[in-house]
């Protein structure tokens, strides 16, 4: 029984350690691996990743190189050259939200002509670590980039670290809510403590069983046994109070603690728009209707 009760104390204590390690570690924004989807039909993301740069600047560098690959093998074009339009950055310390606004334009040769091609750079995140005494960044970047022969309609990208209701509604099975934000760890970890509290109540209601029939059955070890089956009720108790607490936490943990860094697209209100075309015979208008 003292073993029982030592394996609950040390899981809890460990699992409180390692929530409290997963929930100051910087977490990869949802984007990373999950591209957004456009709101409209003018535009795609681009995600871009650099893993051999050793400093910021060389990395957004790299990132504008590797962005021109990703745009000439989706369009089929030829990117010429690159000019900034205009950069503002706006940054909102409130609910840990965040908006980047860098406007640029590559210039592509398309249809035998060369023309621009608006895009803007809306998030980034790098990770660094140091291998053999050497800086090493992972440096990932969030593009909104116009398609080729069409005005772009962007829509307003936000982000935030706030999932509100959806990560609770997940959270009715445990750890799902917090691996829905990004904690993955921390998801996993509450999982396996729920599975382990459930198996601890089998375990010990029968281990009571146990005893009491072997009450009935040798009445003259009945106070022996009695005993042993107080002491296993207690620890099914105890595991059953683990449960509810774990289970608790972990539907307040998934509402308010911060998850990944995510995307928002806040569509544009303007539900039709005719926008020009270009392709290899035709140009024209397009009618576009966003439902």
């Amino acid at each position: 029984m003292n073993r029982i009760l030592f394996i609950t104390i040390s899981f809890l204590l460990s699992y409180v350690n390692l929530s409290y390690s997963q929930a100051t570690r910087n977490l990869k924004p949802k984007w990373v691996n999950e591209t957004p989807h456009p709101g409209n039909l003018t535009y795609r993301f681009h995600i871009t990743y650099v893993d051999n740069a050793n400093s910021i600047e060389g990395a957004r560098m790299m990132s504008k190189s590797e962005l021109y690959r990703l745009v000439e093998k989706s369009e089929s074009i030829k990117v010429l050259e690159d000019y900034q339009n205009n950069s503002t950055q706006i940054y909102s310390g409130e609910n840990v939200s965040e908006k980047t606004d860098e406007i640029y334009s590559m210039q592509i040769y398309a249809n035998g002509e060369a023309i621009d091609l608006t895009y803007i750079k809306l998030d980034e995140y790098w990770h660094e670590s140091y291998i053999g005494g050497i800086r090493r960044l992972e440096f990932y970047t969030l593009y909104a980039v116009a398609k080729p022969g069409i005005k772009p309609q962007f829509d307003e990208v936000i982000f935030t670290d706030k999932y509100g209701l959806n990560a609770m509604a997940r959270s009715l099975i445990p750890g799902w809510g917090q691996i829905y934000k990004g904690s993955v760890v921390k998801g996993v970890s509450i999982l396996a403590g729920e599975a382990a509290c459930i198996a601890g109540i089998i375990l010990c209601e029968n281990m009571r069983a146990s005893y009491i029939k072997k009450m009935k059955e040798q009445p003259r070890f009945a106070k022996t046994y009695n005993t042993k089956a107080d002491n296993w009720e207690n620890g099914r108790n105890i595991c059953i109070g683990a449960a509810a607490a774990l289970y608790v936490y972990n539907l307040i943990d998934a509402v308010a603690t911060k998850g990944a860094r995510r995307a928002v697209i806040k569509k544009n209100k303007q539900n039709f728009a005719f926008i020009p075309f270009t392709d290899n015979q035709n140009s024209g208008l397009s009618f576009v209707y966003k439902f």
